[in-house]
């Protein structure tokens, strides 16, 4: 009775939270969307994609993502830490949700799950279930990096997650497929209780051949953790119901050897409507991550926000290549570097074979994780990145703030005013976000490249305050990759810009009066420093207008004059410090001045 009333309180408390967390499907190609502007079917069809809510990130990961980061070492490698299965959850407010085990599939370990194969009377298989059973949880030959769903999952979690698995198929039923939903068919209301009954009629079969649904309890919460349907016939269209996605089952007064069902995916046989087209592995990987806990990082809407998800940089934005490093470290399968400040010189090696990353943000409190940071990872072409051609690092801008509730992130990739995680792209052409461009090699980080106070994009919050963060003398060596990552603010620089205008009986001049202020922290030879004073238009690059040395300064203060420009020009100004080595160790915050229209 006690384990009853535990797994009902879980299915209680999940089904609270699922409101900003359901359901999660694969993305629309290019043409597709272009299909929906012209039938008039896009508003309609994005307005069900925010309501399924897949491009939240599951709140019960998030509250073993605060776990694992309160227990980060800090640049020292620590050993994994509990995954979401095991964790004691007692100590976190307002996340401590979730009694004893979570829901989902675990992320590590040796872990059994189910899937379904379902043919209809109009619509037979075209594979036997022997290919299914090998393309999931076999070793195939082909299809590599994506030849089988249990040889993904190892590569990426670096042998720390294994799925097994059972094929039950393929199970025929009397009736057509139109009998169960038409072609058209939207993905819920009533369609999710025959989605539901299907299933129930398929699992009612086996489970009278006496098979064993206990086994698919991995974690003993008394909930069926994950389980995988492919049907046959053609593919509908996207987020209707005969399109890929993943879902929670609803009757739970359905049991199976006492199980409630959980989590469940529910794909095509083939991954298109093509004569020749196979099973999409990718497409199972893809929801297998939702499963897990991980959102969408693709857009849903171009319309609001900032668009272009993370550029397909991922599995979870397209169908494609590994994980990454964000993704992997609420996962538990990555133990990054933390640095808060100082400076040093890190070599990475590449993330498809080896977990290497860092996370980097001057006051970086592991008491209070949910915050701003960036995190740099090398994704050379090997593993599951192997189809990625471009090899460098890759930064990433990660805004892991919490809303009011406390129960999920403040930000997503679709409908918030910036994104939860976004792709700096080192050419500073911002393509992924003003073109809905696929990432290329400018977008990676190589020699000669820099992040840092000037660069575009910057290393300043999104608040536009500055973070003493740059990274630089990137090299590449064969697979491995290293820069030097700074994170200091030894010198504070406070600076106020004020627009002026000189007038004379003919013109109008304008210019700028820019006083500095410098405090001192920490241990540092001031008399060798030096302060660059940065100009920019709006949208443009930064370029140097002057250099100041210390001994200009009159007790850590000075007054400089830009001289002139026209009336109508805006700029935006900033002023960074170097000590004698040229080390970054300072930066104003940005200033405007804004020209007369």
């Amino acid at each position: 009775m006690k384990r009853n009333i535990s797994v009902l309180i879980v299915l209680i408390i999940f089904s609270f939270l699922v409101g900003e967390y359901n359901w999660a499907l694969i993305p629309p190609s290019k043409e597709q969307v272009e299909k929906y502007r012209q039938d008039g079917s896009w508003n309609r069809r994005v307005a069900a994609a925010k309501q399924l809510g897949s491009h939240r990130v599951s709140p019960a990961l998030i509250a073993c993502a605060r776990n694992r980061l309160q227990n980060l070492p800090g640049r020292d490698r620590g050993p994994i830490m509990p995954n979401k299965d095991n964790i004691n959850l007692e100590p976190v407010e307002p996340l401590s949700l979730f009694p004893g085990s979570l829901p989902g599939l675990p992320a590590t370990g040796k872990v059994k799950i189910l899937t379904l194969l379902v043919s209809f009377a109009d619509y037979p298989n075209q594979f036997p279930g022997d290919y299914i059973n090998d393309r999931l949880y076999g070793n195939p030959s082909a299809g590599y990096p994506y030849e089988s769903l249990r040889n993904y999952y190892l590569r990426s979690s670096y042998n720390q997650l294994e799925i097994e698995g059972d094929v039950l198929g393929w199970y025929q039923t009397p009736y057509p497929r139109a009998d169960v939903a038409p072609n058209d068919a939207d993905y819920t209301g009533g369609n999710t209780v025959k989605r539901e009954n299907l299933i129930k009629e398929v699992l009612t079969y086996y489970d009278n051949q006496g098979h064993d649904f206990s086994q698919y309890d991995n974690n003993g919460n008394g909930i069926i953790d994950y389980f995988i349907v492919v049907w046959t016939g053609p593919r509908g269209e996207w987020i209707d119901f005969w399109w890929a996605y993943h879902v929670y089952f609803t009757d739970w007064n359905f049991k199976l050897d006492g199980k409630v069902l959980g989590d469940y995916s529910w794909q095509s046989e083939k991954e298109d409507n093509r004569a020749a087209s196979g099973l999409s592995v990718s497409t199972i990987i893809h929801e297998t991550g939702h499963a897990l806990g991980l959102p969408d990082y693709y857009d849903y809407d171009e319309d609001v926000g900032p668009s272009g998800g993370i550029g397909h940089l991922g599995m979870m934005d397209s169908t494609e290549g590994d994980h990454n490093c964000f993704s992997k470290f609420l996962l538990g399968w990555i133990d990054p570097m933390v640095f808060t400040s100082g400076l040093q010189t890190i070599s990475f090696a590449p993330s498809g074979t080896t977990p290497d990353a860092a996370i980097v943000m001057p006051g970086f409190d592991l008491q209070n994780p949910y915050a701003e940071f960036f995190m740099i990872q090398n994704r050379y072409p090997l593993g599951n990145d192997t189809d990625f051609t471009y090899p460098g690092l890759v930064i990433w801008h990660v805004d892991a703030r919490l809303n009011d509730r406390g129960t999920n992130f403040e930000y997503d990739n679709s409908y918030t005013v910036h994104k939860l995680l976004r792709v700096m792209e080192a050419d500073g052409l911002e393509e992924i976000e003003t073109m809905l461009a696929r990432f290329d090699a400018g977008d990676f980080y190589t020699p000669g490249t820099v992040f840092g106070p000037i660069s575009s994009p910057s290393s300043a919050k999104y608040s536009g305050h500055p973070t003493a963060i740059q990274v630089d003398q990137i090299q590449l060596d064969n697979e491995m990759a290293s820069a030097a990552i700074t994170v200091q603010n030894l010198a504070r620089i406070d600076l106020y810009v004020e627009r002026k205008v000189e007038r004379s009986w003919l013109t109008k001049k304008a210019y700028a009066q820019l006083d500095i202020t410098i405090r001192f922290e920490g241990a540092i030879d001031a008399s060798n420093s030096r302060y660059v004073i940065y100009r920019k238009e709006p949208g443009e690059q930064y370029e140097s207008i002057i250099t100041l040395d210390y001994s200009e300064f009159q007790s850590n203060s000075l007054t400089y004059y830009d001289k002139y420009f026209p009336i109508d020009q805006s700029y935006i100004y900033i002023v960074v410090a170097y000590d004698s080595q040229d080390h970054l160790i300072g930066v104003s915050p940005e200033r405007n001045i804004k020209g007369e229209e």
